[in-house]
């Protein structure tokens, strides 16, 4: 065990539907159905639980194909009050080391135009803007295409 917490694979184990909709709905504008959780294949999609003490604090969800490598991080989020802590760097670099046994060479996102916090972090563990995409999001907002090379 690090200082901070423990990764574990998030489908492995029977899913805590109330812990990542409880998450995805406490600290995310658009937030996902249970439908859109429970269709999720698990194939390609690839859920992360990051533990302290054994309570789940955050998870992170990417999708790659097997013989791709790039990562597409759909979301991730921590607890607000572990923010600025030192656990969201430990949390990713947990989860880059993943990646990179997984084969992965890069890793992209969208984030909210309007997310200067989010997109400050990204920016701070190495990620670039691509591109913008208006009226990406559901409610018209714009997001950023960022992409770090591992």
């Amino acid at each position: 065990m690090n200082t901070f917490g423990d990764l574990v694979l998030g489908w492995s184990d029977p899913v805590d539907w109330e812990f990542l909709l409880k998450f995805d709905h406490s600290f995310f504008p658009r937030p996902w159905s249970f439908d859109q959780w429970n269709t999720l294949s698990r194939d390609f999609n690839h859920l992360f639980i990051w533990k302290q003490s054994g309570e789940k604090v955050g998870f992170a969800l990417f999708s790659y194909l097997k013989g791709d490598d790039n990562a597409h991080l759909l979301k991730i989020c921590l607890l607000p009050s572990l923010r600025g802590t030192g656990a969201s760097q430990e949390f990713w670099a947990q989860l880059v080391i993943q990646l990179k046994q997984n084969k992965m060479a890069s890793v992209y996102l969208e984030v909210g135009s309007s997310n200067l916090a989010a997109r400050g972090f990204y920016r701070k563990l190495g990620f670039v803007d691509l591109r913008t995409i208006k009226n990406f999001y559901s409610d018209g907002e714009s997001a950023i295409t960022m992409s770090l090379t591992l």
